[in-house]
């Protein structure tokens, strides 16, 4: 899964709402994992949100479906950079 989460996928949560676009995405150096994903303008607003890489549940094409529905992403602490 690795190679296939990059910028520019769009991510939806498991109740079909637009969480965004991935940023960037953060890997843990011992393991070689993607561990977060980024995402620039949360649900269209000006706002960045770091989601678990374990609320991954398939990717689709350019889209990455997410096994968390928006309230449990709403609920994850912001990330200010």
């Amino acid at each position: 899964m690795n190679d296939q989460l990059k910028e520019g996928l769009n991510v939806v949560s498991s109740d079909g709402d637009r969480m965004g676009k991935i940023d960037n995405v953060y890997l843990d150096p011992d393991e070689n994992r993607v561990i977060y994903i980024k995402l620039t303008k949360y649900k269209n607003a000006n706002r960045v949100q770091l989601i678990p890489a374990a609320y991954v549940h398939r990717i689709l094409g350019n889209k990455v479906l997410l096994s968390a529905k928006t309230s449990a992403i709403d609920g994850l602490p912001g990330f200010k950079s």
